[in-house]
């Protein structure tokens, strides 16, 4: 979260094996705005992840990965109380790893990524009541090459949600109250069968 002042930060390191580690971040504050913002970045040459010579999995290579992230967020108070904003996030990861099927010297590799994204309002109706409204959407996916099933090129998982919720949050004499109502959309897309790829839940 950002403060008063522009901030900046910085990292660097460095280890055996290819490894590295980065980061650059900043963050800040001008009246009602205020902003965060961040990346980073690590990664490794890797080492041989089976060093048994005698199984299966035996690839004399070396697994290494790289990793990604970024993410950011920004709003804007109003004199009012009223608030809106916005966010995302955003990580993948690439890497190497060792296996036996279909042969231990295939070139064996793997993805994953994950976002998401949200917009939000927040504004006082009456002096006892604010409400917010949510809009968010995230995606998980995850990709492995060559597939464990034979007959395909690879393994590939994709799930994605939608989400939409409206809270209400009204002061009492006696306490406060909260309504609060949601709507959830789910869907996979992948190499692999399923029964069912899509959802909707609705709640209140």
């Amino acid at each position: 979260q950002g403060g008063d002042a522009p901030r900046f930060a910085a990292s660097l390191g460095g280890g055996s094996h290819g490894a590295f580690e980065s980061t650059l971040a900043h963050a800040g504050k001008v009246g009602g705005l205020r902003y965060a913002l961040r990346a980073g970045w690590a990664g490794a040459e890797g080492v041989n992840a089976t060093a048994n010579r005698s199984s299966a999995q035996y690839n004399d290579d070396k697994d290494g990965y790289r990793n990604r992230n970024v993410s950011g967020q920004i709003s804007y108070r109003f004199d009012d109380g009223s608030e809106v904003g916005a966010s995302y996030l955003e990580s993948s990861k690439h890497f190497r790893y060792d296996s036996s099927w279909p042969t231990a010297t295939a070139n064996w590799r793997g993805e994953l990524r994950v976002s998401n994204a949200a917009v939000y309002g927040s504004w006082r109706i009456l002096p006892v009541w604010q409400s917010t409204l949510r809009l968010g959407q995230s995606h998980d996916r995850s990709v492995t090459n060559p597939s464990a099933t034979a007959g395909k090129d690879k393994d590939m998982y994709h799930t994605t949600q939608n989400q939409l919720t409206w809270q209400n949050d009204v002061t009492l004499p006696i306490g406060r109250a909260m309504a609060l109502v949601e709507r959830l959309q789910q869907k996979i897309e992948s190499t692999a069968n399923f029964t069912t790829y899509d959802r909707t839940i609705n709640s209140a």
